[in-house]
């Protein structure tokens, strides 16, 4: 039993002493309490006004607490909300917690906020849940499904490898929904981490289907978000999933984003650094488009960069763009980095960047949308036979 759990044993008896029936004390998670009383009088609970009540409470609980030859000092924070069973089609207690937690957030960087009371969740909020609360059925029953984009050789002669693109069928709309329609949300909500471990597993899953059926790709793309990168275990799960399905970790490749680094950087070098030692690519996405991509070329384990579609897209109406096109590809030939481009759409891209970059991989509808792996399949097997792209929706 650990040191929180011991804790945490002590707080609860101190709040169900303090709260006895009708009162419900409830202990939620790792450090959170519930509490549900009734309120019968407008801002009256039990012949006290809610703010008495949660004095009193922040009282109960801020003793000092004995642990064998050690004692404890509890700091709390408490939020109080109405509950409502006004919508039907939400969990109702779940939805308060999540209001609260939110707020619990706000309340950390203050230290002069010790209690606070709620209105009622407004609906940009509760359209929120709503979503996580689909995603969790989406995971739960297997909507989510991947599709793969080819990337083509610098030559132009070969798939040498593929982005894998999350997507979600969504059963209760019956529609195909993109990734930036959720993933934030995701993220927010904390359903990241088992979102991008499916992700893994699932290419993993693919890749040994594909390399089974005899494709021969270079390596397996995917993406990493913040909140991923900045779970100690990230390198080692990613890793371990990878080998059990008996694939190479050199066959995998992790596209990050500046965005990721302004985030914990010891926790995400690191796990960057264990992925490297052990053969897997580091891909910098949407090279170019901040502030400090540079900087981190040199704290960062990275061996490609993706030239982002910014810079790819009219590249002959702008000399600007020309100029940085050009100044990435004589980057990347001092350390010795790989490029691929993105955003490829016409093959006037390809003819303007050919003379300035030293290119490794090309991606784009020019070549073809993202597709399901059997579609993939397909298009590697072909390629480069067709007369024209294929264009897979």
């Amino acid at each position: 039993c650990s040191v929180a759990d011991v804790i945490m044993r002590q707080a609860a008896a101190l709040l169900v002493e303090a709260y006895p029936d009708p009162s419900v004390t409830a202990r939620w998670d790792d450090s959170h309490f519930v509490i549900l009383t009734s309120a019968p009088d407008k801002g009256q609970t039990n012949g006290s006004t809610l703010p008495e009540i949660l004095i009193r409470l922040k009282a109960t609980l801020e003793h000092t607490l004995a642990l064998g030859s050690y004692s404890y000092s509890l700091k709390t924070l408490i939020c109080a909300t109405p509950l409502s069973l006004a919508w039907a089609e939400l969990d109702p207690l779940e939805k308060i917690i999540l209001w609260s937690s939110a707020h619990f957030r706000t309340m950390r960087t203050d230290p002069a906020i010790e209690w606070a009371i709620l209105d009622s969740v407004p609906e940009q909020t509760a359209n929120g849940i709503r979503l996580q609360q689909r995603l969790r059925e989406a995971l739960d029953e297997r909507e989510f499904l991947l599709h793969f984009q080819p990337i083509i050789s610098g030559p132009m002669d070969a798939v040498i490898g593929c982005e894998a693109l999350i997507r979600w069928q969504d059963s209760k709309s019956d529609r195909l929904v993109m990734p930036m329609a959720f993933m934030p949300m995701a993220e927010k909500f904390d359903l990241i981490h088992s979102l991008g471990l499916w992700i893994a597993s699932e290419v993993a899953r693919q890749a040994k289907l594909m390399q089974e059926a005899g494709l021969k790709l270079e390596f397996y793309s995917l993406n990493a978000a913040a909140p991923q990168l900045l779970h100690g275990s990230f390198a080692r799960e990613t890793l371990r999933i990878w080998e059990e399905a008996g694939l190479a970790p050199s066959l995998l490749k992790v596209e990050i984003t500046e965005s990721i680094m302004a985030e914990n950087l010891p926790v995400l070098s690191q796990n960057l650094r264990q992925l490297r030692e052990r053969g897997v690519s580091i891909a910098f996405d949407d090279f170019g488009t901040g502030y400090s991509s540079l900087s981190y070329l040199e704290q960062f384990p990275v061996d490609c960069i993706k030239i982002d579609r910014i810079f790819v897209q009219n590249l002959q109406q702008g000399a600007t763009r020309s100029s940085v096109v050009q100044a990435i590809g004589l980057l990347a030939r001092q350390l010795d980095l790989q490029v691929i481009v993105e955003g490829v759409e016409d093959p006037q891209t390809i003819e303007a960047i050919r003379p300035m970059v030293d290119v490794y991989g090309w991606q784009g509808y020019h070549f073809a949308r993202p597709m399901a792996a059997a579609d993939f399949q397909k298009y590697c097997t072909e390629f480069p036979k067709q007369a024209t792209p294929l264009r897979t929706a």
